[in-house]
């Protein structure tokens, strides 16, 4: 794990491996896999909707055309669950609480 020049955390893993790592088993677990990898390994405050399943569409194992389709039902999801916030129409970050645990799980 390496440090930023923002003094953030950095987690050198791809979506596959962090999807691997929280045992993705759902739709909703690869939103918040691809989700995290934005934050922790890509180092963004905050990120789009198309950065989100583009990240997930990376993840080739976890990956399924439906969801896709079923995109914003998990945002919204997770939104409710306060997993993510969502800062602007289709622009979203990971809650902070989240993050911290991301980082802790993922660190290791």
């Amino acid at each position: 794990m390496g440090i930023s020049s923002s003094g953030d955390s950095v987690i050198n893993l791809s979506v596959k491996s962090i999807a691997a790592k929280l045992n993705a088993k759902t739709g909703p677990d690869l939103t918040l896999a691809a989700c995290a990898y934005l934050a922790l390994s890509a180092n963004r405050d905050k990120f789009s909707r198309k950065d989100i399943l583009d990240a997930m569409r990376t993840a080739a194992n976890f990956y399924k055309k439906s969801y896709n389709n079923n995109l914003s039902k998990y945002l919204d999801g997770l939104i409710k669950d306060e997993k993510i916030l969502q800062q602007a129409n289709d622009v979203y970050a990971l809650h902070d609480q989240v993050r911290s645990e991301m980082e802790s799980k993922l660190g290791n």
